[in-house]
């Protein structure tokens, strides 16, 4: 079912139109979807990319706030590469 959409009323209409042409869904867990099921999963499918989302976030923004710390993110001048050369020169000139 968490296939099928990314939120409660995509899987709410997607379920309206396949029952109004008589199209029944059936999944391996479940077996066929009913109302219930769709109302459910929709909801459950809802938090979970919900807080899916929140958990990215918070990665993202600890990741940036630990560079932002100290210079274990930096690049040394040692370590950086050198400029690309410019048409007609060489590294070693």
């Amino acid at each position: 079912m968490d296939r099928l959409s990314r939120d409660q009323e995509d899987i709410a209409g997607l379920f309206k139109r396949m029952s109004y042409s008589d199209v029944k869904i059936l999944t391996l867990s479940e077996g066929e979807v009913t109302h219930l099921h769709a109302g459910l999963k929709g909801t459950m499918n809802a938090l979970f990319l919900k807080d899916l989302a929140d958990k990215t976030r918070r990665g993202q923004r600890g990741r940036v706030e630990a560079r932002a710390a100290g210079p274990q993110g930096k690049l040394e001048p040692n370590t950086m590469l050198p400029p690309v050369p410019l048409k007609g020169t060489s590294y070693l000139s």
